[in-house]
């Protein structure tokens, strides 16, 4: 992995060099932990995958980012969360895929560290934001608020 612009400090985005990883024909990376319908299809510990190159600043949409079969996540938007020469840490949004399933929305994460070796990141479905989640909280509320003047008015 190579950061785009220069240092980590001054990265725009980085490139991925295709290296065959342990032997796997095609591959940059392994997965080290992962959880739910992913263990159920199969993307294990030690399962191979291609992480693709991309650039966070401006954000640019990459399709796919990421695939470790049989899923794929296109990635539509990067935030910059910290950024130094000590480390990058981003934060972004798209859709995971794989045949069978119905595109979902999700969240990706990544983090890289002074020594631009290793990287990590993790990607899971999509939350309700919490404004959005504050939002619906004040309309419920607001509902028992106008049923309980209903019910003292009658």
């Amino acid at each position: 992995m190579t950061p785009v612009g220069g240092s980590l400090a001054t990265a725009t985005g980085f490139t991925f060099t295709v290296n065959n990883l342990y032997g796997s024909n095609g591959t940059n990376m392994t997965v080290v932990n992962s959880t739910g319908t992913f263990v159920t299809e199969g993307v294990v510990s030690g399962s191979f995958g291609v992480q693709n190159n991309f650039t966070f600043s401006p954000s640019t949409p990459v399709d796919p980012l990421w695939t470790v079969a049989p899923f794929s996540f296109a990635a539509t938007s990067f935030s910059i969360i910290s950024q130094s020469a000590a480390g990058v840490v981003l934060s972004g949004k798209g859709n995971i895929s794989a045949a069978g399933y119905e595109t979902t929305t999700g969240v990706w994460d990544f983090s890289v560290q002074q020594t631009r070796t290793q990287f990590s990141w993790s990607s899971s479905a999509a939350a309700v934001p919490l404004p959005a989640t504050i939002g619906l909280l004040g309309l419920g509320l607001a509902a028992v608020g106008v049923a309980s003047r209903r019910r003292v008015a009658a």
